[in-house]
């Protein structure tokens, strides 16, 4: 009778022990953007997937440097420009999805001054030099190139030299789009460029751009347009406009590689209207990438070629 109370005891503790085990760790490098969905879903998501996501979040550039630079592992990466995970990314990436599209406009401060003549023109308010503007580092984050871009097509449209006015009428250059957000919120920029989604998360003010200009609008060429900028290492980068498309993909030297596959199915599976409520174009996924990689992602996602 006392031994099979002890084995009665014993069993309990081991199953005590079991349970208060922690559930294995995923690290998540995301870009800004990412974040009205990802707060939304992170607790649903650990449990859903028995994970403890711990997320890093910083501008797509910068993202990727920590990979490919600094050695850093991550298990899931989500990118602002689905271009990064080619162009800085190839030793380290052998797949991607693509779900969802985004657009430009120009972000409204709290404190910030003619916000009815912006409404109209804002242009001519940017071109004001006691007017407070705020841009991304360009080498830190796509909102940042994205931004020179807009300039860019201004140019193409007849605004001659905008570009170079503009960046001599910019107060503030931050490091990702929540730094931007943060300094429109308290008032510290008066107009900035971000996604619109960006502006929905923090709930501010922003005027749209046209669909010429945006990079959002589907059947736009923006290709048209062209800017350069210098890294911080010297080297001259070339960037051409397109339409702004986000995705994910999972590092080939992901600690948990399995349960980040299991996470980014889980994501895009059935979750479509969250993105859509949060501002993003949310369309079917499409793969690129070995075609026997495609086959976990077959039932969400549509072929799209090679990596």
């Amino acid at each position: 009778m006392r031994k099979s109370c002890w084995l009665l005891l014993l069993l309990g503790a081991m199953l005590a022990w079991g349970c208060g085990q922690p559930k294995p760790r995923l690290t998540v490098f995301y870009a800004p953007c990412f974040s009205p969905v990802l707060e939304a879903l992170k607790a649903e998501l650990n449990q859903a997937q028995g994970v403890r996501l711990a997320g890093e979040v910083g501008g797509s550039q910068a993202l990727c440097r920590k990979v490919a630079d600094l050695g850093r592992e991550c298990d899931l990466l989500l990118l602002s420009d689905a271009r990064l995970f080619k162009e800085m990314l190839a030793p380290y990436i052998s797949w991607r999805l693509e779900f969802v599209h985004d657009e430009v406009v120009l972000g409204v401060g709290v404190r910030a001054r003619r916000v009815d003549e912006a409404e109209r023109d804002w242009l001519a308010v940017l071109q004001d030099p006691d007017i407070v503007l705020g841009r991304v580092d360009e080498c830190l984050g796509p909102i940042g190139y994205r931004t020179l871009l807009v300039w860019r097509f201004l140019e193409l449209a007849g605004h001659a030299s905008v570009s170079q006015m503009l960046l001599d009428n910019t107060d503030k250059i931050l490091d990702h789009a929540d730094h931007l957000a943060a300094f429109l919120k308290n008032g510290d920029v008066e107009y900035g460029f971000l996604y619109r989604t960006t502006c929905m998360q923090y709930d501010i003010r922003f005027i749209p751009l046209s669909p010429e200009i945006n990079m959002g609008a589907e059947g736009q060429d923006y290709s048209r347009a062209e800017v350069k900028y210098q890294q911080k290492n010297g080297k001259t980068v070339a960037v051409a406009g397109s339409r702004i498309t986000y995705g994910l993909s999972v590092p080939t030297n992901a600690p948990q590689p399995e349960k980040a596959k299991a996470a980014a199915l889980w994501l895009l599976s059935g979750h479509g209207q969250l993105f859509r409520d949060k501002g993003y174009v949310y369309y079917k996924p499409k793969f690129y990438g070995p075609r026997a990689e495609y086959g976990y992602f077959s039932a969400i996602a549509d072929y799209a070629g090679e990596f």
